[in-house]
């Protein structure tokens, strides 16, 4: 059983889905070929290989594990998050009027920074791979058809449960994952 959490917590990860979310976001955002390179070529650039590369350099010289446990190198790749997807939000206000891809990108810049505040000051690790994921099914919620809840609760769920028996989080930390993406993400949607 503890392979099959590891499977459903290296799968359902981060990186995947806050970059679904950016990749529909581009989609249905834009309509030519054209501009849809230019914006995942662009926003791919920034807040993926950026982190990528930092987190490929700590794993090589053996300073952080595949999950990093260790509090001061997430709370260093949660930095260095929020800064590469503030950049691109930052990037978007000057090259799109696209507000789908605008409110992904700032909705994941208050989120990273509320978990890297919540890490660093607190010693409190939310759990980044709730929020991706409730982002992710929120996106797909409001943007595409409301029957991705639905789907999406089965998803929250299975990864919840594999986050706890890894012992990778505690239940508020997954809890408090979960209500900072949903807050934050239904706040940006509505209200800014």
């Amino acid at each position: 059983m503890f392979r099959f959490y590891y499977l459903i917590s290296l799968i359902i990860n981060p990186v995947v889905t806050f970059g679904t979310a950016l990749i529909l976001s581009i989609l249905l955002s834009v309509s030519s070929w054209y501009e849809r390179f230019f914006w995942l070529t662009l926003l791919f650039s920034i807040c993926f290989m950026i982190p990528g590369l930092f987190y490929g350099e700590l794993l090589i010289h053996g300073r952080i594990d595949t999950d990093v446990k260790n509090k001061k190198r997430r709370a260093g790749l949660l930095i260095v998050t929020t800064i590469v997807f503030s950049l691109s939000y930052t990037v978007s206000l000057f090259l799109s009027n696209a507000p789908i891809i605008m409110s992904a990108l700032l909705a994941s810049v208050i989120i990273n920074v509320i978990y890297s505040i919540a890490i660093i000051y607190f010693k409190y690790e939310l759990s980044v791979h709730i929020g991706g994921i409730t982002f992710l099914v929120l996106f797909l919620g409001l943007q595409i058809s409301s029957w991705y809840f639905l789907i999406g609760a089965f998803f929250i769920l299975l990864l919840a449960k594999s986050r706890y028996a890894l012992r990778m989080h505690t239940l508020s930390e997954l809890i408090l994952g979960f209500l900072t993406s949903a807050v934050v993400y239904f706040a940006v949607v509505n209200f800014i």
